[in-house]
């Protein structure tokens, strides 16, 4: 009974993009599912998401109903592979925007290794082979702008090492992003990519810093940690929460 009367209210009130949520204390889980309800506790004024690296659009349908208060969204995927899904994608959400392109720092084409409808990598540098093909590449900013679309942001990335290439064409749209979550690595992937220390630097350069990790992935006999998802907050949020700073 307590449940409908909570899913009522919460569904009353979903525009405002307040939840109610239990204070009791959970124990931590290492989902998804459970990442984005830390996420949607947080009570983020979340207005519009972006995510890069869609894939089918399943990600983003997750996100959506955990974090009721995105309710514009910005789905951009360089595979055709998934131009069918993500069309299904915008019935089912005619407020949404689909850009079957890969995301970049400007507007032009790119390289882009298709080895896999759930996997790929872009490459600035023209790159020849069997996998390989060349696709049109926007950038985040370009598409905000065109769209009309406003923060604040929450920006999704999965884009297998392409990650410093699509923020350098999100100035504009970090400035209103509250909150990005990104698929970093703990092995080296390219001469492009980061490694999680340094991607983890690199955002707290722009302004950002990690604030929480879920959906660990271990590869090998020995089980090594190979990726997971992590999300960054607006620095001074974080620092908010530091215990030295609670006590000063």
């Amino acid at each position: 009974m307590l449940k409908c009367i909570k899913d009522w209210i919460n569904n009353a009130i979903a525009a405002t993009g307040y939840r109610l949520t239990s204070t009791r204390a959970q124990p931590w889980q290492p989902t998804l599912a459970a990442g984005l309800r830390r996420l949607a506790a947080r009570n983020l004024p979340l207005q519009t998401l972006i995510d890069v690296g869609a894939a089918d659009g399943g990600w983003a349908r997750q996100a959506i109903a955990l974090l009721p208060s995105c309710r514009n969204q910005l789905l951009i995927k360089a595979q055709s592979v998934h131009r069918p899904a993500l069309a299904t994608f915008h019935r089912d959400f005619p407020q949404s925007h689909v850009v079957m392109a890969v995301a970049g720092p400007e507007c032009g084409e790119v390289s882009f290794h298709a080895n896999s409808p759930w996997d790929g990598a872009a490459s600035a540098v023209p790159q020849q082979g069997d996998d390989w093909v060349r696709l049109p590449q926007t950038s985040i900013d370009h598409e905000i702008a065109i769209r009309g679309l406003s923060g604040p942001f929450l920006i999704k990335l999965d884009v297998h090492g392409y990650e410093r290439a699509v923020l350098a064409g999100a100035r504009a749209a970090l400035a209103q992003t509250e909150a990005l979550i990104v698929e970093c690595y703990n092995v080296e992937m390219g001469r492009d990519t980061q490694r999680f220390p340094d991607f983890c630097r690199n955002m707290e350069t722009l302004g950002f810093r990690c604030a929480d990790l879920w959906d660990p992935l271990y590869i090998g006999h020995q089980n090594t940690l190979w990726q997971f998802d992590l999300l960054f907050l607006r620095a001074a949020r974080v620092a908010a929460a530091d215990p030295v700073s609670t006590v000063l």
